[in-house]
């Protein structure tokens, strides 16, 4: 279940998560592990890119069922790369900024 939210709310929000994604994609080199946050910010920058997109064409709620839908994908990998952790990460924030509860979030991994 999630609390609705306005379609133009919830691409502001997305446009800040890429800035914030495409800033910590610069800042990356002053890390301990420059490639591997490299490689998560990315990810993370190419899902909101993804999911403005997925609104834009098909509204808000094509792009959360998707969103759940590519969560519970994730959650089944037990890879532990940058790039499914980036992702995950990703859909987790867009996911509540439309308004879904971090219990029900969760809950999304197994059905």
């Amino acid at each position: 279940m999630r609390i609705p939210i306005d379609k133009e709310s919830i691409l502001k929000g997305l446009n800040a998560f890429k800035a914030i994604a495409k800033q910590d994609l610069l800042v990356a080199n002053t890390t301990d592990n420059p490639e591997y946050w490299q490689r998560h910010a990315e990810a993370r920058r190419q899902v909101y890119k993804a999911l403005i997109s997925l609104i834009d064409e098909k509204g808000v709620d094509a792009a959360c069922a998707q969103a759940l839908t590519d969560y519970r994908i994730l959650a089944q990998s037990h890879e532990e790369t940058p790039e499914r952790k980036g992702k995950t990460e990703a859909l987790e924030n867009f996911l509540g900024l439309c308004g879904f509860d971090e219990r029900a979030i969760k809950q999304s991994q197994y059905k």
